[in-house]
């Protein structure tokens, strides 16, 4: 049975169809209203900013939104230059010209939305595209009026939230609402959301809405698990969001606040439980000894400190699993009958913003924001049973749960100057505060009980975008942006004392009694900060009338987040131990982007060109690998990204036919030497053992007390060039819209995507696949009531599809699926 109901949507809901069913034959007419070009957000900065329309700019409308996946990186995928990567059912993140993560900020309605997805991709993104009136991609200087670092795009998922102006109905003329009812075959998907705008008074609206999700395991080709299986084991999901906006509007402004609840339970595809009980063994001998901190705060560790014999410490026989394959897809022997890992996560936030306009001579308005956000999620796990093929042993895993939390607060003051001599424009300042961590309180050692360790992120940040129109032909605007970063932690003297060597008797651990301390250092506690620096400068030509050429130089630097510097320990998810680095610096990057475009009666095309130079890239590097459990650790080097992207489509009356495509290539290049076990003989470092002659005990580093040569780990292993980890593949396809008659419309989608041979290390190749999807929607109304019946076809060809660029590269997506929706508007 399908069931759409959950608590903070049956308001919503149970408001929407009382209206309809009371007010169903009340035909009295009222102004047209296009809701998906409204301008809906108080202080989006966006929809009010003078940014420079080029062709790499998007808009993704809430009709196409509602016929999408409802996790924000699938939603996306299908868009030029935009790649997804998927965590089962219920995550994925946007991937744009080959960047992920912090590069590519996600925002809702212009403020950051504060969640862990940073941290990994198997954590939701916390904005709901299902509730969006559209999701916004846009490049060049305006990016910078949200961060230092977003060459690639900032992704802003607008919704309705906050009321910006009185409710016009089709039915009563001080409400309107929309109701969206969505069935899927693929994973028996029902969805469920409703919103309703209310007036009272002249001056007063209230904005109700909600949203219910359920899914089972999605379907798939085919998946070997113990059994042949046609499913996904652990992609459910559930979510449930529920929202209350109020605002009230003046002649000369507006402000407004709401509140938002969202939770979400969705399962951890390819869990194995052999992993649970490992331990990560980094350590160099001497980091053991002389830097004692380490076992209190692990994520101090130097390069230095990073053995070049690194390994796992299991008690089982993983490393022996079969590796990964698309006939393998887990590695390893699954019992497909018991449920694996699922994350509980809940989020409150609550929004203010404020508009006030023409406030002072020189001013048309200034626009206020806050934000506060309090985001937290349970990873837990059932116990499990299992015989160990190797030993013959049962083994009883117990597994507890693991604490992640980012509670945060934004604040943004933007002033927009009133124009001068064709020069419009806007500055502003942002505070932003994060306080993050992650708790792993079951871990056998102390040190890998916060992977995450408790740290408050602080920015303060200062931002303008000036735009001249030149004349009707030439339009040029300058960007740029100043943040400072700190990262405060709190260390723990008493911690720090129960490791610190005592100098009157040290336990060495192999000898009875007490012997002299061995020397040892006292850590760096200084608190990270920072300050970074970007601007970027555009141009518009329009040459010819419908042509329009555009250029965009950024010069982009970016802080490290937390999570690159001092992540240290499992992240299962991912099937790998993670580990920051505290010697990372500021990364720059220096990027062009190029475009033209041109819409005409019968053709319209755009093309963009780019190219990123990277001075110290950020990158997770594949360090060691052991069966299919990886060894990861965030180091730097330079690198080159760049890639083409464009579409040509040709018009004939109510159709259109579109050729796309897009390819994005990426190379670390320059890669730091590798720390390797060395010697040191005759001036220089060997990582090959001397032989044990009096003449190289002469000549190398020999310790006569200990009768055997001195080692140290030293950076003496030069790694060659090579393709940047988890890079998108490129696309081609074909794409055909028309409408068939006044109330019907119909689309066609072909796309090949190229398998992806260009690797990184430690990484397989991906096949090619062939992606096939239809289309067809019926538009009508009955009274004043508008209403859309959508069917799709989504994967019509059951294709056995593989992302390159996602952490789990062989966990298929879904099969062949049908999708059917109403969608209801008064």
């Amino acid at each position: 049975m399908v069931n759409f109901y959950s608590r903070p949507t049956v308001l919503a809901l149970s408001i929407a169809l009382i209206s309809l069913s009371a007010h169903a034959d009340d035909t009295a007419t009222e102004p047209e209203v296009t809701l998906d070009t409204l301008n809906v957000v108080v202080n989006s900065g966006m929809q009010t900013a003078p940014i420079l329309k080029k062709p790499s700019d998007m808009i993704i409308r809430r009709e196409t939104l509602q016929q999408r996946s409802a996790t924000l990186g699938n939603a996306l995928a299908g868009e030029l230059g935009i790649h997804s990567n998927p965590f089962g059912g219920g995550a994925s993140k946007p991937i744009i010209r080959g960047q992920d993560g912090v590069r590519v900020k996600i925002l809702q309605n212009g403020t950051d939305v504060i969640d862990m997805s940073a941290l990994s991709p198997d954590h939701v993104v916390a904005a709901d595209t299902l509730l969006a009136s559209r999701v916004e991609l846009v490049r060049g200087a305006g990016t910078l009026l949200y961060g230092t670092a977003s060459q690639a795009g900032v992704v802003n998922v607008i919704d309705e939230r906050i009321p910006s102006r009185m409710p016009q109905g089709n039915i009563k003329e001080n409400i309107e609402g929309e109701t969206l009812l969505r069935y899927n075959t693929g994973s028996n998907e029902r969805v469920a959301t409703a919103s309703l705008n209310m007036g009272v008074g002249q001056n007063v609206a209230v904005r109700v809405e909600g949203l219910t999700r359920r899914a089972d395991d999605y379907k798939v080709p085919g998946f070997q698990s113990d059994v042949m299986l046609d499913y996904l084991p652990d992609s459910h999901n559930k979510s449930t969001v529920g929202t209350v906006g109020v605002s009230y509007i003046g002649d000369r402004g507006h402000i407004g606040m709401s509140y938002s609840r969202r939770q979400d339970k969705y399962g951890i595809p390819g869990h194995n439980h052999a992993y649970d009980n490992c331990i990560a063994h980094v350590l160099t001998p001497e980091a053991s000894i002389s830097r004692y901190y380490l076992k209190a705060y692990p994520h101090l560790i130097q390069n230095m400190d990073f053995s070049s014999s690194a390994h796992f410490h299991c008690g089982t026989a993983h490393a022996h699993d079969p590796g990964q394959s698309h006939e393998h897809p887990l590695g390893y022997e699954h019992d497909h009958t018991h449920p694996g890992p699922w994350i509980d996560m809940e989020s409150e936030r609550i929004d203010v913003r404020a508009q006030w306009e023409k406030p002072f001579k020189g001013l048309d308005k200034i626009a206020l924001s806050f934000t506060s956000s309090d985001y937290y999620h349970e990873e837990n796990d059932h116990e499990v049973e299992r015989l160990d093929k190797y030993t013959g042993r049962l083994q009883t895993i117990n597994n507890k749960p693991g604490y992640f939390g980012n509670q945060g607060k934004n604040v943004r003051v933007e002033f927009h100057h009133t124009p001068v001599k064709d020069v419009s424009g806007l500055w502003g300042v942002q505070w932003q505060k994060q306080e993050s961590f992650a708790h792993l309180p079951h871990e056998r050692e102390e040190g890998q009980r916060y992977p995450l360790i408790a740290n408050t992120n602080k920015q303060v940040s200062i931002f303008g975008l000036e735009r001249w129109q030149a004349n009707d032909k030439w339009a040029f605007e300058f960007g740029t942006r100043f943040e400072k970063q700190s990262i405060p932690i709190d260390y723990s003297e008493d911690k720090l004392d129960r490791y610190r060597p005592k100098p009157e008797c040290w336990d060495w651990g192999f000898s009875s009694g007490c012997s002299p301390a061995p020397n040892y250092e006292e850590p760096d506690l200084t608190t990270y900060k920072e300050k970074a620096t970007s601007y970027s400068i555009g141009t518009t030509w329009d040459f010819k009338p419908d042509y329009r050429l555009s250029a965009t130089y950024s010069h982009n630097e970016r802080l490290p987040t937390p999570m690159e510097l001092y992540y240290h320990g499992k992240h299962l998810a991912t099937h790998s131990f993670e580990f920051g680095n505290i010697g990372l610096d500021k990364e720059k990057s220096d990027n062009l982007d190029l475009g033209i475009s041109f819409f005409g009666d019968k053709w319209s095309y755009a093309v963009s060109a780019y190219h990123s130079r990277f001075k110290n890239y950020i990158y997770n590097e594949n360090i060691y690998r052991e069966g299919n459990l990886f060894m990861r650790r965030h180091n730097q080097a330079k690198a080159d990204f760049y890639g083409l992207e464009g579409m040509v489509t040709y018009h004939m009356d109510n159709h259109a036919i579109s050729l796309f495509g897009d390819l994005v290539r990426g190379k670390l290049k320059d890669l730091p030497n590798a720390y390797a076990k060395a010697y040191y003989c005759d001036g220089a470092y060997t990582t090959t053992k001397p032989e044990d002659t009096e003449e190289n005990m002469q000549r190398c580093d020999y310790n006569y007390f200990a009768d055997d040569f001195n080692y140290s780990y030293e950076p003496i292993i030069a790694q060659p060039n090579m393709p940047t980890p988890r890079l998108p593949p490129a696309r081609l396809g074909l794409r055909w819209q028309g409408d068939l008659s006044a109330n019907w419309s119909a689309d066609a989608e072909y796309m090949h995507v190229f398998g992806q041979n260009r690797i990184s290390k430690l990484e397989s190749a991906t096949a090619s696949y062939d992606m096939l999807n239809l289309g067809l929607d019926y538009h009508n109304h009955w009274g004043n009531l508008d209403y859309t019946l959508s069917l799709r076809a989504n994967n019509v060809l059951d294709e056995k599809v593989y992302i390159h660029n996602s952490f789990l590269p062989f966990v298929p997506q879904m099969g062949r699926n049908f999708s059917l929706s109403a969608n209801f508007k008064f």
